[in-house]
Order: structure tokens, then sequence, then C-alpha cells
């Protein structure tokens, strides 16, 4: 693993044979770059590219963090097009870019989640019995204990709701938690999130 550093980005290379790849772009500026970004990370992935990801409008702050995961040139593109802003509208903007394993999560196109202090998430999480099983039996000790956040169960054979409360970064990590699965999971689960404040 390489990191490089330069004035613009800190970024963590990844080995390039891994088919997908998670990039992580912060993004602080005037609110004329983080109207616009939204459109420019759509433009800059080709309709044929299979490139998803979200934009988190983070709170009390002139940021936007894009998630955005595909194959590597793809998401080179990306990030190449989101520097290449940030740097022409001047020293007070700033682009931060991390490379991250993939989450495999994402399947839109980088729709908007206007975040505040405190969040809520309804999820559903489906897939085989047993896999849903592993989840109910983890959830508790990840979302509450670990995180501090409110939630609510229930399920059926092959089906999860759980519906949560709390602080929006810890919403956020637990739902990254949700997309991996719990440790030694074998098949992976179908991750549903709609958000709400």
């Amino acid at each position: 693993m390489l990191v490089l550093l330069s004035s613009l980005t800190l970024a963590i290379r990844l080995p390039t044979n891994t088919p997908i790849q998670r990039c992580s772009l912060l993004v602080t500026g005037s609110p004329a770059l983080l109207d616009n970004l939204p459109t420019l990370c759509r433009s800059s992935v080709d309709a044929d590219a299979d490139a998803t990801g979200v934009i988190y409008r983070l709170p009390t702050s002139a940021r936007l963090e894009v998630i955005a995961e595909g194959e590597r040139t793809t998401l080179d593109l990306l990030a190449t097009a989101v520097e290449a802003e940030v740097a022409a509208q001047g020293a007070d903007c700033s682009v931060r870019v991390a490379w991250q394993p993939p989450t495999y999560a994402y399947t839109t196109k980088f729709p908007v989640v206007d975040l505040a202090t405190q969040m809520k998430a309804k999820v559903e999480i489906s897939g085989d019995e047993a896999t849903v099983d592993y989840y109910r039996r983890s959830v508790q000790l990840e979302a509450v204990f670990n995180r501090g956040l409110k939630m609510q169960k229930r399920g059926s054979k092959g089906k999860l709701t759980l519906e949560l409360a709390g602080d929006a970064d810890r919403l956020k990590q637990f739902l990254r938690w949700c997309y991996r699965g719990p440790p030694l999971l074998g098949t992976r689960a179908d991750v549903f999130v709609k958000w709400s404040k």
C-alpha cells in the first residue's frame, strides 16, 4: 500500500487489480461549488459505467462527502474532475481523496442526502434466512452498544427491518457496517436505506 501526499490530496493506493474500489472525496468550498458538485459527479461518470455512490451534504459546514464505488479507471476520472473543479475555485476550497475497501453497497448514481446533526434511517436487510439471522444477532451490539444509536428492530424469515436514530456520523458508520456485514459472514445481504430527519 502506497500513501501519496500532496498539497491537494491524500490518497491511499489500493492494489489496482481489485475490480471494484471505493473512493471518498471530502470537498470543502463555496456554496456555488457545492451546489454544482452533484451534477459534476453524475456527468463525470459515463452512463454505461458501473460507478455508483452517494453524496452527503454535511451539517453546519460548507462540505460535501462523495462516496463512489466502481472500476478504478472510472473513479480516477471522477476524482480528477472534482480535483480540477476545486482547484479552479481557489484557495478557500479543498478536496481530500481517500481510497477504501469497497462495501458493494450503492445501487444509485449519486443521490444527495442532506445530513443534520441528528438523523433517522430505516434499514431493510434481506437475503437468505441464515444470513439475515446472523445480522439479527449482531445489530444490537453494533448499533446500540458500539455506536449509541436508538434502534427498533423487527423481522421475518429472510428480512430484517431496523429503525435507527442518532448522531449522523455514527449512523453512517453503522450503515457501512451493515453493507459489509458481520464478521465472518459468508453471503452478503441486500441492504436498503431510507434517510429522514
